[in-house]
């Protein structure tokens, strides 16, 4: 099958690879999308330290469950999913906690693992996430950055926040700006120099939006708090 891979600093390349095989627990996805994760592109310029020659990169991702291996449920089948880039031991004390991103063994789709650059991908089954029909799958393949703004704005909630400052409105900061919105943050300002990044942080809920943080900088002081709360 297809796929591309690193041929390292500013070169990839198109070629073939052998057809992935599921062992127990996992799956073959056959990939519909993939998004650019800003790692990808550290990889493509060679600053990467872990990136290696022949890598296929790509973790964030959405496709259709091909084939199933031993011990997978057949209801995945034909499913829609994406898929939590991380996979983790399943046994260590902390994906017993929940804390499985501390997991000693933690390796990464795309990065220690063969990743989604490329026409079918083996995953474990429990890093599937259905998607439903209504989804689109390129709005799905989102999902893993969606999640880290999530995440980012749930930590935010500790402090109770009435007033949020997203500093950059590239991918992740404008999903930030949505989950802050959607999560209850009453108040929103972004700071981004791009006029378009900033134009779509605002219709993504944003209140006010400054092309520098030395703009930004003479409101906050302005305000009752004398800053931001986050």
């Amino acid at each position: 099958m297809r796929a591309l891979r690193w041929g390292g600093p500013g070169a990839m390349v198109v070629g073939e690879v052998p057809e992935p095989v599921a062992g127990p627990g996992e799956v073959i996805v056959d990939v519909e999308l993939t998004g650019i994760c800003g790692s990808d592109v550290s990889a493509y310029l060679g600053t990467m330290g872990i990136a290696r020659p022949g890598d296929v990169r790509g973790h964030e991702f959405a496709g259709t469950v091909g084939a199933l291996g031993p011990g997978v449920d057949a209801g995945w089948r034909g499913r829609r999913v994406t898929v939590n880039s991380q996979v983790t031991c399943g046994r260590c004390w902390a994906c017993g906690s929940d804390r499985d991103n501390l997991c000693p063994d933690l390796q990464i789709i795309g990065v220690h693992r063969p990743g989604a650059f490329t026409e079918r991908v083996v995953v474990p089954a429990r890093n599937l996430a259905a998607v439903d029909d209504a989804v689109p799958l390129e709005l799905a393949a989102t999902a893993e950055p969606l999640a880290q703004a999530c995440h980012d704005v749930r930590l935010a909630l500790a402090a109770q926040p009435s007033t949020a400052l997203v500093i950059g409105a590239g991918s992740i900061g404008g999903l930030v700006v949505q989950a802050a919105r959607l999560l209850g943050i009453p108040e929103i300002a972004v700071v981004e120099p791009d006029e378009r990044r900033r134009a779509a942080a605002l219709d993504g809920g944003a209140g006010a939006g400054f092309d520098s943080t030395d703009v930004a900088a003479g409101p906050a002081a302005a305000r009752p708090e004398g800053g931001f709360d986050v």
